[in-house]
């Protein structure tokens, strides 16, 4: 009888699991597509490609690359 009470707890276990991570999943999935609408909303409204890049365009970004070329370059010494 004890061996079944074992197996019967392992097995009530392992359905937990399985639910709490079909939970889990699920909550991922939601926010995930809830997250993915807000955004491109706000990134139709705006009509801006990139806010990261509004007034620099590439300039930035070079700028960027060079500084971690330069850092890089003195871990090679």
């Amino acid at each position: 009888m004890e061996g079944q009470d074992e197996v019967s707890a392992r097995e009530q276990h392992f359905h937990s699991q399985v639910r709490e991570s079909t939970i889990c999943f699920l909550l991922f999935a939601i926010l995930y597509v809830v997250s993915y609408f807000i955004i491109t909303r706000y990134k139709r409204k705006s009509g801006n490609p990139s806010p990261h890049f509004r007034d620099f365009g590439h300039a930035s970004s070079s700028c960027v690359t060079h500084s971690w070329d330069s850092v890089g370059s003195f871990s090679t010494h």
